[in-house]
C-alpha cells in the first residue's frame, strides 16, 4: 500500500509590473489552477489591480489541507516636479525663453499635440509658435506635463491732440487716447495722471508725456505746449494825466519783451474820439477819458494797457481890484488861467470914460500910464486869448485900482 502525502506546501507565482510611475496601476496575476486566492488587499480572485507602491501577498490553497503564499514588492516612482521659469505675459513681437529646471529629458509640443522641440531652455515665439503649448519632463521612466498659455498682449496705439502754442499765462485742454489699456500723463500742471483730457498752464514749453500699458505691452508718446515770449505793456501821457480841456498830451506804449516792429496796436477810449497809431498816439480829449490800447503779438498774443486821462474845463482867474503900492502883494493886474498854454492875444484897459490906458497882451498893468500913477478908481478891462485846443474866447469887466 502506498500513501501519498498531500500536505506538502504549495509555491505560487505573482506575475505583472512591478515598478510603476505615480498616478499608473498595474495588475499582479498569481498563478492560476488553485482552488482559492487571498490577497493582502482582502480580494480573493486570482488578480488584483494596484494603484499604489507596497508589498504585496497572496495565500493560495489545494485541496483541503494544501496552502502556499507568495509576496512582491510593487516600487512606485514619484512624477517629476516641474519647474518652469521665464516671462509668460508677453507684448506682441516679443519673444520669449522659457527655462525648465530639471535634469530630465524634456518635449514641447503644440496645441496640437505636435511635438516641436526637446531644447531647454526653449525660446518661444508666439508669431511662429503660437500661445498654447505643453511641455513634458521624464525622469526615472516616469513623465509629467503642464499646459503653458502665454499672455500675449496688443501693442497700444495713442492717439494724441497735437501740439499747441498758447500766449503766457493761458490754460490749454490736452488729450490723448490709447486703442487699449489705460495711459498716464507726465509734465508740468498734471493733476490727474490717468485723465484723458488735462488743462495746464504752463509756465513755459513743456513736453508732456503720455505712456499707455496694456498687459506687457508699453509705449510711449510726447506732446509739445510752446509758450509764447511774455511780454507787457505800459501807458504813459505827456505832461501829465491832468489836464485842462482842449490841451493835447501824448500817449506811449512802452514795450517790453516785444519788439515795436513785430506788435500791432489797437487804441480805444471811453468818453472821447479813439486815437489811431501805433505806440504813440497824440489826443486833445474835453472830457475826462481812460485810454486803451491793445498790443498783439506775432503768435496773436494780447495784453491791455489802460490810462486814465483827468480833464478840467478851462478856468480864468481875474482878480476885481488891485493896489500898486510896491509891497509885492497885488502891485499889478493881469489874468491867470489854469492852464499855461492859454496864450493872451489882446489885452487892454480903459478908465471910466472908455479912453484907453493900456495895452499890451504880454505883461501885466502896473496901474501907470508912460510912468504917471493912474487915479484910484475903476477901470474896465478887455482880454482875447487863444485856448489850447485853438479857439479864442475874450472875457471884459471891471477893476478896482486902490491906492
Amino acid at each position: 500500500m502506498t500513501i501519498i502525502d498531500d500536505t506538502s506546501p504549495l509555491s505560487p507565482s505573482i506575475l505583472g509590473n512591478l515598478d510603476i510611475c505615480e498616478g499608473e496601476n498595474t495588475t499582479l496575476t498569481a498563478d492560476a489552477g488553485y482552488d482559492t486566492y487571498q490577497w493582502s488587499t482582502g480580494e480573493s480572485t486570482s488578480e488584483i489591480v494596484v494603484a499604489l507602491g507596497g508589498v504585496y501577498s497572496v495565500t493560495v490553497t489545494q485541496g483541503v489541507t494544501c496552502t502556499g503564499s507568495a509576496t512582491v514588492t510593487v516600487n512606485e516612482t514619484a512624477l517629476p516636479i516641474i519647474d518652469l521659469s521665464g516671462n509668460q505675459d508677453l507684448c506682441e513681437n516679443e519673444t520669449t525663453t522659457l527655462t525648465v529646471n530639471t535634469t530630465g529629458a524634456v518635449t514641447w509640443y503644440d496645441a496640437a499635440g505636435t511635438e516641436i522641440s526637446n531644447d531647454n531652455p526653449i525660446v518661444i515665439d508666439p508669431l511662429t509658435l503660437g500661445e498654447a503649448f505643453t511641455v513634458e519632463v521624464t525622469e526615472g521612466g516616469c513623465s509629467a506635463t503642464l499646459p503653458v498659455n502665454l499672455n500675449v498682449a496688443e501693442l497700444p496705439i495713442i492717439t494724441t491732440s497735437g501740439d499747441f502754442t498758447i500766449c503766457s499765462g493761458e490754460s490749454v485742454d490736452i488729450s490723448a487716447s490709447a486703442s487699449d489699456g489705460t495711459i498716464s500723463w507726465s509734465g508740468e500742471g498734471i493733476d490727474n495722471p490717468s485723465s484723458e483730457t488735462q488743462t495746464v498752464t504752463p509756465s513755459g514749453a513743456t513736453v508732456y508725456t503720455i505712456t499707455a500699458t496694456n498687459g506687457a505691452c508699453t509705449v510711449s508718446e510726447t506732446l509739445m505746449v510752446n509758450v509764447s515770449n511774455p511780454f507787457s505793456v505800459d501807458l504813459t501821457a505827456d505832461p501829465g494825466t491832468d489836464i485842462v480841456a482842449g490841451e493835447s498830451i501824448t500817449l506811449t506804449a512802452l514795450l517790453s519783451g516785444l519788439d515795436l516792429d513785430d506788435a500791432t496796436f489797437v487804441w480805444t477810449a471811453d468818453n472821447s474820439e479813439a486815437p489811431s497809431g501805433n505806440d504813440v498816439v497824440t489826443v486833445t480829449p474835453l472830457q475826462s477819458t481812460t485810454y486803451t490800447v491793445e498790443v498783439t503779438s506775432p503768435d496773436g498774443c494780447t495784453i491791455l494797457a489802460t490810462i486814465f486821462i483827468n480833464v478840467e474845463d478851462l478856468e480864468i482867474e481875474i482878480p476885481n481890484a488891485f493896489s500898486p503900492n510896491g509891497d509885492d502883494t497885488n502891485d499889478t493886474f493881469y489874468p491867470v488861467f489854469n492852464d499855461l498854454s492859454t496864450t493872451i492875444i489882446e489885452f487892454k484897459m480903459f478908465d471910466r470914460w472908455g479912453e484907453l490906458v493900456y495895452d499890451n497882451p504880454g505883461a501885466p498893468w502896473d496901474g501907470t500910464v508912460n510912468g504917471k500913477e493912474m487915479p484910484q478908481d475903476i477901470y474896465v478891462y478887455f482880454v482875447r486869448f487863444q485856448m489850447p485846443d485853438g479857439t479864442e474866447r475874450f472875457e471884459k469887466g471891471d477893476v478896482a485900482l486902490l491906492r
